[in-house]
């Protein structure tokens, strides 16, 4: 495929990604009497991208999908990825490997300034008491060593 046509492929894809994931984003009123929250993406200022990191876990299979979608700051999507992992044994480690595959996605792409977010709760539980996450002590340490590599 040409650049073109492949860029053309991934914002269809990403779209239906987002689509998807958030399909009430394009309703005219959120709904807020049963205390939900909507989810709204903000976007960054001028010069700097927007990585959306998302995980899902299946426990009666252990396995899990990963995604990730950039923005600038019109929110225009500028590159996605989505990978499955396998033997995957909990919520935790599902999210953390989503992270970890995203943040090394944008620093092989060289993408220096650049903000990371997502709703993966039980992941940042690990950030914030590592010591509560058994098995992945190991696994958000190196995701706060990858982080150090980006200069912004």
């Amino acid at each position: 495929m040409d650049p073109a046509s492949l860029l053309r492929k991934a914002e269809e894809e990403s779209n239906i990604w987002f689509e998807l994931n958030y399909p009430d984003a394009r309703s005219s009123a959120p709904s807020t009497s049963l205390g939900t929250i909507t989810p709204s993406w903000k976007a960054p200022t001028d010069d700097i991208l927007k990585c959306n990191i998302a995980a899902s876990w299946s426990e009666s299979s252990r396995n899990s999908g990963a995604s990730w979608i950039v923005r600038n700051c019109r929110g225009k999507v500028l590159m996605h990825g989505r990978r499955s992992f396998s033997s995957v044994q909990s919520r935790e480690l599902a999210e953390l490997l989503a992270i970890y595959w995203a943040i090394e996605s944008m620093n092989f792409m060289r993408k220096d300034k650049i903000i990371f977010e997502s709703s993966c709760e039980r992941a940042r539980s690990c950030f914030l008491t590592p010591s509560s996450c058994s098995g992945v002590v190991e696994l958000v340490g190196n995701i706060c060593e990858l982080v150090q590599q980006f200069q912004h």
